[in-house]
């Protein structure tokens, strides 16, 4: 994950990073920040290049892409309430191989082709998530 701060039109500034197993995202709407809430998490690197924590208030556009940051992100600890999904570490994810062609949809989605392999990092309710 790496944390950016624009320079100019087409460049970023990196202003911090850390692997992707070491960032939770968790919604802030229970807070009492009032409307400005809205959409919004707190992204927490847990362990970042520096070996410290960090964490940043971050506002999605909308819920639906405030939702997908969320999934992007899980936090392990809720994880024992919901028995239909699994959540795989990076050492220990299956993988699968793409039959279809998908073109993607969204931003945060890949275009695959038949016989892509795919990590799978979570499976939630039939759906594989890589």
């Amino acid at each position: 994950m790496l944390v950016t701060q624009r320079k100019s039109s087409e460049r970023f500034v990196v202003l911090d990073y850390a692997h992707r197993s070491l960032v939770q995202a968790q919604s802030c709407e229970d807070t009492s920040a009032g409307q400005n809430a809205e959409n919004s998490f707190y992204l927490t690197l847990m362990e970042n290049h520096q070996g410290r924590s960090s964490e940043r208030l971050c506002r999605a556009p909308t819920q639906s892409d405030m939702h997908r940051w969320m999934g992007a992100f899980p936090c392990h600890e809720s994880q024992p309430n919901n028995k239909q999904e699994t959540i795989y570490e990076d050492w220990d994810c299956p993988q699968v191989q793409c039959t279809e062609t998908y073109s993607a949809a969204q931003a945060d989605e890949l275009s695959l082709e038949p016989t892509d392999i795919v990590n799978v990092v979570r499976k939630t309710e039939g759906w594989y998530e890589g």
